[in-house]
């Protein structure tokens, strides 16, 4: 019977040693499919870096066997390692080595150099293995192509910095307030100036003065349109001239779509201008009608300079005098090879001068049938001479002569030297240098000088017909745009969860932390089909991208869709999947979620903000009217909505009536002078009312007649929105001002503290161990007593901040202040009277009751301080609901709040006062009797408790604070009664002592043994957790730091509870930078000792914690 009972017994442990069995092959067989087959290598140490382990993956991305991989070890003789860099990276820096060394997970980018010399890159991760005989496991995918990518982007980015800088156009970039950020050596190059001489000045410093204001006037349109193209201004080179430069730019703008920078091409068209200037002139002059030769110049139509380089060359080669005149006569070029008896003597006289003048307009007048050949009408000489018509209009005369025949006499010429009163001697002379040929020469080269002179008029004018071609052709030239390509940068993961889906699309695997993501637990979604949690929208985008992936092995994919939540909630995910139905332990698609929610708000967010941005700017338009001599002729519907008349009403309406008296003259002003640029002027309703207007005016054709189109534009809007932007830009200013002192104090008061910390505790010790008579203990009394007093100023400083540490208490607050009234009557003195008006049924506050001794006391001194002589300060409670919502200027919410108010009847504050009042060192006092810190203390504690703080004042008048304390509606904690001071506590415990500033460390360990305790000493959480592993006895206390290298105090904790669960910690700092508190407010169960402390202090904490339960 017995022995029956025990085969049964082990039949039954039998089968189930069995089923775990095979529970456990399973598992085995499931984990050794997932390590084989996950899409990254996967490498697995012993402790000595012996490589034990290797999955397939590995197998392929090294390049190397998996028994290869595995005889090998991790050290510098089996690989060869190198730095992104491409300097060698030494082993101490392997990611494997340094996660074994440190005990903590390490992610690095590492190049493993193959036998070719190739270099492949990996982003590595290593984990220690908390198994015996294991080490770390290592796993890491390829990202050579992405490291590549990034190089390609480096060498792509100097190429195009070496092109940026030397473009042949100008580049240029201003922030918002219009100074420059950037610009290239183009730039640089047109203007003259060094960089240094142009960062950071506004852009109006470089402009000709009569361009500053249009352009501080259109920068604003600019930054809200986005574009601008083809603007020009005058710009001031560094040697004083100015040339025009023409811009084309666009705006940047940062990620949530706001300006950013502007970016503008210019180009120098001085030359440009002047030549389309010419050009534009000549063909204005060519294509007006010519009835009044005045009209039209013959430099209108042709280069002067190249016509005079023709005529002398003309002139040497024929040997003949050439001038070209006006018809009248008069000299355009410079005359060519003039004889000396013409230039200097005939023409030196009045006669002689109108003489040849005369023949020269005879000359040069239009002969259909050849040149005019004749002596001239001034000395005889032979002359010729032909016109330069075009059009039918003569431009100019084109003569040639001043050559003598044997028809011309010495004796002919005395007698006309005696004639126009020119020496007789002289001219005479001057007779025989002039050039001789016979007629029928001279007749030759008249001839050539004719049809050269028809030809250039027929050239001009089928220039002139080109000329008109192309400005009806011409088109605008194209703005430079530069664009820099952004490269996304791929940063491949294993995501939050990772799953196997199947064939049918059943959820086959799903890893434990889809609980953390999306609150199924593994079991409730394993079994059934993924489509069930696929939004409905996307389940066949999503069907469609499984069968895909499904057709082809190995064949990777991302997706993205939106997940259901247990609570029916949708995320979007993006998913990353590896087909791998070809193997049996998988036979699915072996993939991962990733939440990319934030990023799909964000891009809807930028969408909407981007739709609203073009809907608005679309909807946007001003009133427009045509007038002829201030008469309105036509207007659009906007003049009638900004001006309240009908659009019958406005037609007909002298214009000057839509403008405001006081604006009349400057806009009549501009109509006279044809201004064409914005500005600003008063307009007026029909009823009466004046508004700000922004008015554009231009001259166009209409209706056969040159009227002008002004733009009227309401600008109140804009006014009020700049008025509030200017506003809001200096709370903005008074918001960073106030942010960087709070980052100065966090920053400073750990450091700080430490300091005070050794000076304090080293103090109060050797006074401990001195005879207060010996003369040296009063010098370390001052010590002792300047360290406190600067821990008070830091302690300010951290209120301030709002990262005091504080550890809040429910309060009844009539309570609270009842315990200070005598302590505050004795700060402010006898002369003055302090009344305490408390409210009945007060509600109660969550604070710590040291803010409210520092808020009482601080604002009491100020009060007495304020107060000359006798006087009077009430301090008062009362409670008060806010339903309304609140001012924008307020910085009250609606809710529930408990009020302490202090009033005094001193002297008062006036405005500019009160606006500075809660900057931190800012103090009406004189130096030396006070911090300014007192008031910033006050405001930063009212704001660490999410309350809000008023000030009622007047010159005079006094000033009355109000505290605002949220409610809370917790019951009353009563702080017990402050016991007489007792000496400090001691004990015999072992305490384990972690600081990573060696003199606290000393300075602790000193007190804590005076005081009977045996100390362990630790310099870091490394020495510390070493310690800890083999102690000479039982540890019963840690007392640690909080900010410490490596690992926080928090993070300490928890691991020497791990070895040790029943110590307990005293945490230590100055302060905590939230590893123990949150926003400075300590959790309730954590024992803290502040710096600086007293050995008394340390000794009273250090019983608590002993003593204490946890």
């Amino acid at each position: 019977m017995h022995q029956g009972h025990l085969n049964e017994d082990f039949a039954r442990k039998s089968a189930e040693l069995e089923k775990k069995l095979r529970e456990y092959r399973s598992a085995a067989q499931k984990y050794h499919a997932l390590f084989q087959q996950f899409p990254f290598g996967i490498t697995i140490s012993d402790e000595n870096g012996g490589i034990l382990e290797t999955n397939v993956v590995a197998e392929e991305l090294l390049g190397i066997l998996k028994e290869e991989h595995e005889s090998k070890s991790i050290n510098p003789e089996d690989w060869n390692i190198i730095r992104p860099d491409g300097s060698p990276m030494p082993l101490e820096e392997w990611a494997a080595v340094v996660a074994l060394r440190e005990n903590r997970v390490v992610s690095k980018v590492m190049g493993v150099v193959g036998q070719d010399g190739a270099a492949a890159w990996f982003n590595v991760a290593a984990a220690p293995l908390h198994l015996k005989g294991y080490g770390v496991v290592i796993t890491y995918h390829n990202i050579t192509d992405k490291i590549q990518t990034e190089q390609a982007l480096k060498d792509s980015e100097k190429r195009f910095q070496m092109f940026f800088e030397n473009a042949p156009l100008g580049y240029q970039s201003l922030d918002e307030n219009g100074c420059f950020i950037q610009v290239n050596q183009t730039w640089l190059q047109i203007l003259g100036y060094a960089r240094e001489e142009v960062i950071g000045r506004p852009f109006s410093d470089f402009l000709h003065p009569d361009w500053k204001e249009h352009f501080k006037e259109n920068f604003p349109r600019f930054k809200a349109i986005g574009e601008i193209l083809g603007v020009e201004f005058y710009m001031r080179k560094k040697d004083g001239a100015f040339i025009l430069v023409s811009f084309n730019g666009k705006i940047g703008k940062d990620a949530k779509g706001d300006f950013k920078q502007t970016h503008c091409i210019l180009q120098d068209i001085t030359e440009q201008k002047r030549t389309q200037d010419a050009l534009e002139k000549r063909l204005l002059a060519l294509t007006r009608p010519m009835e009044n030769p005045e009209d039209v110049q013959l430099q209108d139509l042709f280069s002067i300079k190249d016509l005079q380089n023709f005529q002398d060359q003309f002139s040497a080669a024929m040997q003949v005098a050439s001038v070209i005149t006006t018809p009248a006569g008069e000299p355009v070029t410079t005359p060519s090879n003039f004889t000396r008896l013409c230039s200097d003597l005939i023409r030196s006289t009045e006669i002689g001068r109108a003489n040849c003048y005369k023949s020269d307009a005879i000359l040069g007048a239009h002969h259909q049938n050849g040149p005019f050949v004749r002596p001239c009408l001034s000395g005889g000489l032979w002359d010729a001479g032909a016109s330069i018509t075009v059009g039918g209009k003569h431009l100019a005369n084109w003569l040639i002569g001043q050559v003598r025949d044997e028809t011309q006499t010495e004796e002919g010429i005395r007698a006309y030297a005696r004639t126009i009163g020119a020496d007789e001697e002289e001219c005479a002379k001057a007779f025989w240098e002039t050039p001789s040929m016979k007629v029928e020469a001279f007749q030759r080269i008249a001839d050539l000088l004719y049809t050269f002179a028809n030809t250039l008029s027929d050239m001009a004018f089928q220039n002139l017909q080109q000329a008109r071609f192309i400005g009806e052709r011409k088109q605008a030239e194209e703005a430079i745009k530069r664009h820099q390509s952004l490269h996304s940068k791929l940063v491949a993961n294993i995501g939050d969860v990772i799953v196997i889906i199947d064939q049918e699309g059943v959820n086959r695997y799903k890893s434990a932390n889809i609980e953390k993501h999306f609150g199924w637990k593994p079991e409730d979604v394993v079994g059934k089909s993924t489509w069930d949690n696929v939004h409905p929208e996307d389940i066949e985008e999503a069907k469609e991208f499984f069968l895909n992936l499904a057709r082809e092995p190995d064949k990777t994919g991302v997706l993205e869709c939106r997940y259901r939540r247990k609570d029916g909630a949708f995320r979007w995910i993006e998913f990353t999947g590896v087909s791998l139905f070809h193997d049996p332990d998988i036979n699915g698609i072996l993939g991962n979620y990733h939440d990319i929610t934030e990023r799909k708000e964000a891009e809807k967010s930028l969408r909407e903000s981007e739709a609203r941005f073009k809907a608005l700017h679309n909807a946007s338009f001003g009133g427009i009217a045509i007038h002829d001599k201030g008469v309105i002729l036509d207007c659009n519907k906007g003049l009638s909505d900004i001006s309240g008349y009908s659009a019958e009403e406005l037609i007909g309406m002298d214009g000057l009536l839509l403008i405001a008296e006081q604006s009349r003259d400057l806009v009549m002003g501009n109509i006279l002078a044809g201004y064409e640029k914005p500005y600003e002027a008063m307009g007026v309703r029909k009823n009466g009312e004046e508004f700000p207007i922004r008015l554009e005016a231009r001259n166009i054709p209409y209706q056969g007649k040159q009227v002008r189109v002004v733009e009227f534009r309401d600008i109140t809007e804009s006014k009020a929105a700049e008025a509030e932007r200017e506003k809001l830009q200096s709370q903005l200013l008074q918001a960073q001002k106030m942010e960087s002192v709070g980052r100065l104090a966090g920053g400073v008061a750990h450091d700080f503290n430490n300091m005070l910390s050794v000076i304090i505790g080293h103090a109060e010790m050797a006074m401990d161990e001195m005879d207060p008579a010996n003369p040296i203990f009063a010098d370390l009394s001052e010590i002792f007593s300047a360290a406190q007093r600067s821990a008070d100023i830091t302690r300010q400083l951290l209120a301030f901040a709002r990262k005091q540490t504080i550890a809040p208490k429910v309060l009844d607050l009539n309570h609270t202040v009842e315990g200070m009234l005598k302590m505050l009557r004795r700060l402010i003195g006898e002369d003055i009277d302090l009344v305490w008006a408390p409210h009945n049924n007060l509600w109660a506050v969550n604070m710590d009751p040291t803010q409210i001794d520092q808020i009482l006391a601080n604002l009491c001194v100020n009060a007495r301080d304020a107060i000359d002589g006798v006087g009077k300060i009430v301090i008062e409670t009362s409670k008060v609901s806010i339903t309304d919502s609140p001012d924008k200027d307020s910085e009250a919410r609606p809710g529930d709040y408990v009020v302490l108010a202090i009033s005094d009847d001193g002297k008062g504050m006036d405005f500019q006062t009160q606006e500075k009042l809660f900057e931190p060192f800012f103090s009406t006092k004189d130096v030396d009797k006070g911090t300014g810190l007192g008031l910033a203390m006050v405001y930063g504690i009212v704001k660490q408790n999410k309350g809000f703080i008023t000030v009622q004042s007047e010159v005079g008048q006094g000033a009355t604070f109000k505290i605002h304390l949220p409610k809370h509606t917790a019951p009353v904690a009563r702080a017990p009664k402050k016991s007489a001071e007792a000496p400090a506590a001691k004990g015999h415990e072992m305490i384990l002592v972690v600081e990573d500033e060696p003199a606290i460390l000393n300075m602790a360990r000193l007190m804590l043994e005076q005081l009977g305790y045996k100390i362990l000493a630790a310099n870091s959480p490394s020495q510390a957790i070493q310690l800890a592993k083999d102690p000479p006895g039982e540890i019963r206390l840690v007392i640690t730091d909080v900010i410490m290298p490596n690992m926080n105090g928090r993070e300490l904790e928890e691991r020497l509870r791990m070895m040790h669960p029943n110590i307990k910690t005293l945490f230590m700092s100055g302060y905590t930078a939230n590893v123990i508190a949150q926003h400075g407010v300590l959790d309730k169960e954590i024992r803290f000792l502040k710096k600086p402390f007293t050995k008394k202090i340390l000794a009273a904490r250090v019983r608590e914690a002993l003593d204490g339960s946890d």
